[in-house]
């Protein structure tokens, strides 16, 4: 999907077309709400699936939900978070990400900085909906990383992870704060996480065509 396509699918409502459409979504809507006992999840399915629009489902909800949600391309997130020469560890990534969350909600820099970032790639959308959610103030975070499956070898380069799991520490993190994790991801790059990244609390959450996703695109 281009990147130019994201800021009109911002505020995009979700169709329950079939039950596996409905199951996804009540899915995704748990864990970010903190209703689910899994913290974290993964949006698995092909291209054209609806994870990006499933994404932007919970991204338009969570005001409602008394959430603040924060979305990101995976690779623009990690760019962020890491420089490009730097190794860091699964502990200290996580530990980043969590500092980051909290100065996005406390520091009004951050965000401004957050959303020029956003508008530079025609994303104000997004960050307009973030906005508004940090307007009721609320602990309650759901991280929203879409493009997984473009990043993710570049997150095993720069985290210094003994068992090939980068991510490891900060789903286990989620756990035990009031941040909550979806990411999105291609069916092959879900599956090299291998059987211990897939093992930890982590739900996977099938994408199911929606129709906006399925007409040609100009």
């Amino acid at each position: 999907m281009p990147q130019h396509a994201y800021a009109a699918y911002a505020g995009i409502q979700w169709q329950d077309f079939t039950p596996q459409h409905r199951r996804a979504r009540e899915q995704a809507l748990a864990i970010a709400c903190g209703d689910h006992a899994v913290p974290t999840g993964a949006i698995v399915g092909v291209y054209g699936s609806g994870k990006s629009t499933l994404l932007f489902e919970v991204l338009t909800r969570a005001v409602a939900e008394s959430l603040l949600p924060v979305w990101e391309e995976a690779s623009s997130f990690l760019e962020r978070l890491v420089r490009p020469d730097e190794r860091t560890s699964p502990q200290e990534f996580a530990a980043r990400v969590h500092e980051w969350i909290k100065q996005l909600r406390t520091d009004s820099a951050s965000f401004a900085s957050y959303q020029k970032d956003l508008e530079r790639r025609q994303l104000g959308a997004v960050a307009g909906i973030v906005e508004a959610a940090l307007r009721h103030p609320t602990e309650r975070t759901v991280l929203l990383l879409d493009e997984m499956e473009q990043a993710y070898p570049h997150f095993q380069k720069r985290i210094d992870a003994a068992d090939h799991q980068p991510l490891r520490a900060l789903i286990d993190s989620c756990g035990n704060s009031k941040v909550r994790l979806l990411m999105a991801y291609a069916p092959e790059s879900f599956h090299s996480l291998g059987e211990a990244g897939m093992s930890r609390p982590l739900l996977r959450i099938v994408a199911a065509a929606a129709i906006e996703d399925l007409r040609p695109r100009p």
